[in-house]
């Protein structure tokens, strides 16, 4: 019996943030049937590839295909690299739109905390893949001036409180801020239906 598998991912386009949909897709490629092998050419030369391979490359490059406008190759690692150089452009203008969207990134006041750092983290990745290198502490800084204006208790305590920064340290406070935030709702929440619960327990001895 034949099962047919359906996986959620974007088509790619410009608007894709391509490191991501390359991880999705080589995992999408490892579940079905170890396509993913076929990536890095099984390790050998084309020549040296067995029928088995020569199959599973094809079904491995028409999987890939459907995700995206057609561009010609003959084996799915050499469309791989094909993808890799045209979305992860290591050109100037490439490096300065990211660079942009890194600088201009700002979280508003009603945006999720983890959402932001996820979009933060996936802007750093991308430029890592084009190969731009910035200094650990000037990241955390730049995540600490993405936050918004409600935060700058949050930031003046961070920047005060030490003579370094590391990302890391910003992360991890941040993710602390948050689970201390939700904790405290849920012990508003609690107190609060345990207030709602003593009045109606009153009411009803009462009548």
């Amino acid at each position: 019996m034949t099962t047919s598998m359906k996986f959620d991912l974007p088509l790619l386009n410009y608007n894709t943030q391509f490191s991501l949909w390359q991880v999705k897709m080589r995992g999408i490629l490892a579940q079905t049937h170890d396509y993913d092998q076929a990536l890095d050419g099984f390790g050998k030369r084309k020549a040296e590839w067995t029928p088995k391979e020569t199959c599973k490359d094809q079904k491995a490059l028409a999987l890939i295909q459907l995700y995206f406008i057609m561009i010609f190759c003959r084996s799915v690692a050499e469309l791989w690299k094909k993808l890799e150089s045209i979305c992860m452009s290591k050109d100037l203008t490439s490096k300065m739109q990211m660079k942009m969207r890194l600088f201009t990134l700002k979280m508003k006041e009603e945006d999720s905390m983890m959402t932001h750092i996820a979009e933060f983290k996936k802007i750093v990745a991308d430029l890592v893949s084009m190969e731009v290198k910035y200094d650990d502490e000037d990241l955390g800084l730049l995540l600490l001036c993405s936050l918004p204006n409600s935060y700058a208790n949050f930031y003046d305590t961070i920047l005060l409180s030490r003579d370094e920064l590391t990302l890391k340290e910003v992360y991890e406070a941040l993710q602390s801020r948050e689970k201390m935030k939700v904790m405290v709702q849920n012990d508003v929440t609690s107190s609060s239906k345990g207030e709602a619960l003593h009045v109606r327990g009153k009411t009803e001895n009462r009548s």
